[in-house]
């Protein structure tokens, strides 16, 4: 079996309808503000509660941050329920 493909996009449109086909929800490091070149994004896979270290931001802000950060979403190009992804530089 080939090793799955990579999948490395910055629409915002299709990188929301992945996350949120996985049942994510966008999220930053608490207590970063949303204007903060250093903000930690994330994506919250969780089904069981929230991590105290972070806070669910919107798509506006995570985006906002994403465009900020020069960054683009990388996935294993997997059409199943796999939650892995990085972000990686745009550069």
């Amino acid at each position: 079996m080939a090793p799955p493909t990579r999948t490395t996009t910055t629409d915002h449109e299709a990188i929301r309808r992945w996350v949120e086909a996985r049942g994510g929800t966008p999220t930053a490091r608490r207590g970063v503000g949303t204007a903060d070149a250093s903000t930690e994004l994330g994506i919250d896979f969780s089904q069981h509660g929230r991590d105290d270290d972070i806070k669910h931001i919107s798509w506006t802000d995570w985006f906002a941050q994403f465009e900020h950060a020069d960054l683009a979403f990388s996935t294993n190009g997997s059409e199943t329920d796999d939650t892995f992804f990085e972000f990686v530089s745009r550069n």
